[in-house]
């Protein structure tokens, strides 16, 4: 059984010994003292001394200290504190301070300094770990001691005793946050702190979550300092301004898909692909994931910690613009009707004498909203915004008594599964003064019997590879169209202006040797919901006297254009491709037909004579025999058996 005190000279004796055999017992002291397990010594030792030592040291730590209950008592000047603190306070006054002027802790900052001039050299092995080293020093900086919380999941403190603790909850979540930056998967960005700065993970488990630490000593903060402000060397980091530009592109182009997940991304609860974004979109997580990669801005569902303020305030104040327009739009019919209207943000209250009160709650774009309990007034969610299918069985779960309206433009699109014709008849009629209204209904599957009536357009297997490499469905379908023609393709291009030296990126570029001349194909894509407006197509075309070779070949595809954009592209010498619909991984098929059957057109229309000739007298060969074969397949009918 433990005593219930000790006393701490002598334990304190014991501590100074083992710290004499250099700075691998100091830190596997400190190490032993926060988790007195030998995996958690160990490993820690390990990543910065070896495994040898680190073997060494435990046997060592474990052979003095073993017997000794961290938490027995200890009398310090006439005051009881529990021994694991008592502890935990000497040993980093004594070897980690700042000011510490103990031999041993001049030879831990000699240790450390020869780590980090490994660091500093320029050799392959160390590159991906300085970077890495790099950002995560960026983020420790900018999260630190954050009174507003910092980023989601992340807490970044600087503890009494000046040591920097780097925490989260239930993942390796710091390095994914780091990783998502540095562009690689399952990186271990706490062990390098171990390797080159002489840290310690400190990680603990209770029976519901598990808790991860990364504890930095104070010693080592000039150097998080400097790898921090290095940075912007190794990763391109969006200015105040670019952000907001990208941010408000999204919603002119109508990407509701990328700012809900942005929006999702920056709320300070557990980030995970919600229910209710999977049903609004109809797509598993790791496909939603997939698609709303934006380079710099938000990759595997983490909006970049470098620029997360940016965003987070260019999103709010896009949300508030929206909203504003939301609300009006909204408001009108209902003021024209005789209802007093009164807001708290998104939320609108519509009231009028002998009438039941209109709660609405409206989202400028898809967001799970939370639906106030109003049982004496009729509760409305909003959402800009169709929904797929999917969206139906959320609704079942999920609605809670409230009517479900999506918009988009002049069209207002019910819920039908949320629809009560006694309670919502009237707010309709009134909807139906500014709006047409339409009714979201359930389509059921068809029967095997209606599948096989059907034939839809199959997804060519070459244009996969496009699909997942592309940053767009849309981009990787025209990729997989050009080469089909023969070209070699690239996605997402920078070349360089010659005249301004400045990037330039291009959707798609395709390359074609005929007859001796390199022919050059260039496509933008504009995977919009709204269409492709006039301003557009003359940004393409000045956009085509930045690069080095102009296109022989200079494709605008989109699902729509207003005639004016049609027009001028055309004028422009483009071939405007238009879809119809948004390209999707469900209607990969369909649109890739589209192109296909576009650029077949074109390229048949360009070939040589005799190749056009062969081609008409190859079709009405193929008409001859379809039509004796359907005149066979009659006559099998038709006799006796």
């Amino acid at each position: 059984m433990h005593s219930t005190y000790v006393d701490a000279g002598e334990v304190k004796a014991i501590v100074d010994e083992l710290a004499k055999r250099g700075p691998a017992y100091v830190i596997g002291l400190l190490v032993y003292i926060h988790s007195p397990a030998e995996y958690n010594v160990v490993s820690n030792l390990e990543l910065a001394f070896g495994r040898e030592v680190a073997n060494e040291v435990w046997s060592r730590i474990q052979g003095s200290l073993g017997n000794i209950y961290m938490y027995s008592k200890v009398r310090i000047e006439g005051k009881e504190e529990y021994l694991i603190n008592y502890l935990k306070e000497y040993i980093s006054k004594r070897y980690f301070a700042p000011d510490a002027s103990d031999e041993i802790a001049l030879k831990i900052v000699e240790e450390r300094d020869k780590r980090w001039l490994k660091l500093l050299s320029d050799s392959e092995e160390v590159l991906t770990d300085k970077k890495a080293l790099s950002i995560a020093c960026a983020v420790i900086e900018k999260f630190k001691d954050r009174s507003d919380g910092g980023y989601p999941k992340l807490i970044v403190r600087t503890n009494p005793m000046g040591f920097i603790e780097v925490r989260s909850s239930d993942g390796e979540y710091f390095s994914e946050v780091v990783s998502s930056v540095l562009g690689l998967k399952e990186f271990n960005v706490r062990k390098l702190f171990c390797k080159y700065l002489l840290g310690f993970i400190d990680d603990w488990y209770t029976r519901r979550h598990s808790y991860r630490n990364l504890v930095v000593y104070p010693s080592a903060i000039p150097l998080i300092k400097r790898l921090a402000s290095e940075v912007s060397a190794h990763v391109k980091i969006f200015t105040k301004a670019e952000v907001e530009s990208v941010i408000r592109e999204l919603y002119k182009k109508g990407d509701l898909l990328r700012l809900s997940a942005i929006d999702a991304a920056l709320s300070n609860v557990e980030w995970e692909w919600s229910y209710f974004l999977e049903s609004f979109f109809g797509k598993p997580p790791e496909i939603l994931r997939s698609e709303v990669e934006m380079y710099g801005l938000i990759s595997r569902g983490f909006v970049n910690p470098l620029i997360y303020d940016y965003v987070k305030e260019a999103l709010r104040s896009l949300y508030l613009e929206a909203l504003e327009e939301l609300v009006k739009s909204f408001a009108k019919p209902f003021k024209e009707a005789g209802y007093d209207v009164s807001r708290s943000e998104n939320l609108v209250a519509f009231t009028k004498p002998l009438a039941r009160p209109i709660n609405v709650l409206l989202y400028p774009w898809p967001k799970e909203p939370y639906i106030p309990y109003g049982p004496e007034a009729i509760n409305v969610v909003v959402i800009q915004g169709i929904p797929t299918q999917s969206m139906f069985k959320y609704l079942e779960e999920r609605h809670r008594g409230a009517l479900w309206l999506f918009m988009k433009g002049g069209r207002v699109v019910v819920a039908s599964n949320t629809y009560r014709s006694e309670v919502h008849e009237e707010l309709l009629k009134i909807l139906s003064k500014s709006f047409s209204i339409e009714f979201f209904e359930l389509v059921k599957p068809p029967t095997p019997s209606e599948e096989k009536m059907t034939s839809p357009h199959q997804v060519p297997s070459h244009i996969i590879k496009w699909i997942n490499s592309a940053m767009d469905v849309l981009e990787g379908v025209v990729a997989g169209a050009l080469e089909a023609f023969g070209f070699s393709v690239e996605v997402d291009k920078k070349v360089k202006n010659p005249r301004t030296g400045t990037e330039v990126e291009i959707d798609v570029w395709g390359e074609k040797m005929i007859e001796g001349t390199k022919i050059i194909a260039y496509a933008s894509c504009k995977n919009w919901d709204n269409p492709v407006e006039v301003g557009v197509v003359r940004e393409e075309f000045g956009r085509l006297f930045q690069m080095p070779l102009i296109p022989h070949l200079r494709m605008l595809v989109a699902p729509s254009f207003t005639d004016s954009a049609e027009k001028e592209a055309v004028a422009d010498g483009f071939l405007v491709i238009e879809v119809g619909e948004k390209a999707s991984r469900e209607n990969i098929g369909e649109i890739y037909a589209k192109v296909y059957e576009e650029l077949n057109k074109l390229f048949a229309g360009v070939a040589p004579k005799w190749m056009q000739e062969l081609a008409k007298k190859v079709r009405i060969l193929a008409d001859e025999i379809r039509k004796i074969g359907d005149e066979l397949e009659r006559a099998g009918r038709s006799a006796p058996a």
